[in-house]
C-alpha cells in the first residue's frame, strides 16, 4: 500500500493510507477527495471547517467518520454531495469530478448520491409511497416505473403495508426506513448518512443499522456514515476516518482503529470504549527479573484460541491474569488481558515471543512501557 506520514499539530506522526486501508483492492475509489478545504465566515470570525482533507473510499464498504462535535464531520459529508462547495480541492464520486460541475449537471450528478438525515426530512403532505416516489418524479421517471420501484423499495425496507400512511402515523424507526427507501429510489452509487440514527432509541437504532448493512451486502452499495455514536461505527462500519479540528488524522479498518488507535484524537474518542481501565496500582508494580506485567490484545481468530492454555503447556511460565475483557468489533471477537508472567527470565521472554508470533499484540506495562 502507498503510505505517507501525516504530521499532526501536536507533532505526533500517524501513518495512514493515501487510499483505502481495508484491502489491497485494485478497484478505483468510488469517492476521492483531494486537498478539500472549506471555511465559513470572514475576517476574525472565519472558521476553517475542513483543512486539506484527502481521502479515498473503496466501492462496497460501509465507511464511518468520527470526531468531536464541530470537528467538521457534517461539512465533510455535505462537500461529498456538494451541498457545500469546497473553497479548494476536488471531490470525485463514481469517476465524476463534482467540483467541476454547476447548475443542471450537478443536479443530475446528485441523483447518484442518496442521502438520509437525522430528522428524516419527510414531506408531511405526502404518503409513504409519495415520499419515496418524489425523487423519481423529479427525475422524470414514468408513473408505471415509479409504482414498480416504490413497491420494490417498500418491500426492501419492510414497509409494504404502510404505503398509504402519512409521516405523522409512523414511528421514528419507520420514518427513517422511508428516508432510506427514498434515498435509494434513483439507484445511487453512494448512500450518505448524516447522524441518521441519533434521534432513535437503541433498539430501533440497531434495527436500522442491520437494514443498512443488509442493503450494503445485497446491493454492494457504498455507505458513508457520519455519527457521534461510536457504537454505530463499531457495529456496522468496515472502515473509519477520524477527523479533528477539520483535519483528517487517522484512517483504517474499524477493528484496527478501535483496538490500536494511533492518533491522539482517536485514543481520546475511544477512551473507555475499548481500552482496558488499568488500575494505577498495577502500573506501579515492579517488573523484576523473571517477572513481566503485560497487556495482551487479541483480535479475530486468535481471540477464539485457548492461547494462554497453549502457552502454559509449551513454556515453564506462570501467568497471573489480573484483568480480562472480551467484546466484538463488527463481526470480529476482540479481547484484552492484563497478565503478570512469572518464570525464568529466558522462559518469560520466550513466552512473550510466542504470544507475538501467535498474533497477540503485546504491550509491556509497569516500569517498562515499550511495545514488544
Amino acid at each position: 500500500k502507498s503510505m505517507r506520514n501525516k504530521p499532526l499539530p501536536s507533532g505526533e506522526v500517524v501513518l495512514f493510507p493515501d487510499g483505502n486501508d481495508k484491502t489491497e483492492s485494485t478497484k478505483p475509489p468510488i469517492i476521492r477527495l483531494r486537498n478539500v478545504s472549506k471555511s465559513f465566515g470572514t475576517g476574525a470570525g472565519r472558521i476553517e471547517a475542513l483543512h486539506e482533507v484527502s481521502l479515498d473510499i473503496t466501492p462496497g464498504v460501509v465507511f464511518g467518520v468520527m470526531g468531536l462535535s464541530g470537528a467538521g464531520k457534517s461539512t465533510l459529508i455535505r462537500c461529498i454531495n456538494m451541498l457545500e462547495r469546497p473553497d479548494s480541492g476536488t471531490v470525485e464520486v463514481a469517476g465524476q469530478e463534482l467540483t467541476r460541475l454547476s447548475g443542471q449537471e450537478l443536479m443530475v450528478a446528485r441523483r447518484r448520491i442518496g442521502m438520509i438525515f437525522q430528522h428524516f426530512n419527510l414531506l408531511s403532505s405526502r404518503t409513504v409511497a409519495g415520499n419515496i416516489a418524489f425523487p423519481l418524479e423529479i427525475a422524470g421517471v414514468s408513473k408505471e416505473q415509479i409504482k414498480t420501484r416504490v413497491n420494490e423499495l417498500l418491500d426492501l425496507v419492510g414497509l409494504s403495508g404502510r404505503a398509504d400512511a402519512y409521516p405523522t402515523q409512523l414511528s421514528g424507526g419507520q420514518k427513517q426506513r422511508v428516508g432510506i427507501a427514498r434515498a435509494l429510489a434513483n439507484e445511487p452509487d453512494v448512500l450518505l448518512s448524516d447522524e441518521a440514527t441519533s434521534a432513535l432509541d437503541p433498539e430501533t437504532t440497531l434495527q436500522v443499522l442491520h437494514l443498512l448493512r443488509d442493503i450494503n451486502r445485497r446491493m454492494g452499495l457504498t455507505i458513508v456514515m457520519i455519527t457521534h455514536e461510536l457504537s454505530v461505527i463499531r457495529e456496522i462500519c468496515d472502515q473509519v476516518a477520524v477527523i479533528d479540528d477539520g483535519r483528517l488524522v487517522e484512517v483504517g479498518d474499524t477493528s484496527q482503529v478501535f483496538t490500536h488507535p494511533k492518533s491522539q484524537m482517536a485514543r481520546r474518542l475511544l477512551k473507555g470504549q475499548m481500552e482496558a481501565e488499568i488500575p494505577p496500582f498495577l502500573l506501579e508494580r515492579e517488573n523484576g527479573p523473571g517477572q513481566r506485567l503485560v497487556k495482551l490484545t487479541f483480535l479475530g481468530e486468535v481471540a477464539e484460541r485457548p492461547i494462554m492454555a497453549e502457552l502454559v503447556r509449551k513454556l515453564p511460565v506462570t501467568p497471573n491474569i489480573l484483568y480480562g475483557r472480551i467484546d466484538r468489533v463488527q463481526d470480529q471477537p476482540w479481547g484484552t488481558l492484563i497478565v503478570e508472567l512469572a518464570g525464568e527470565p529466558t522462559a518469560v521472554e520466550a513466552a512473550l515471543s510466542y504470544l507475538t508470533q501467535a498474533g497477540v499484540r503485546v504491550e509491556s506495562l509497569g516500569n517498562s512501557q515499550e511495545m514488544l
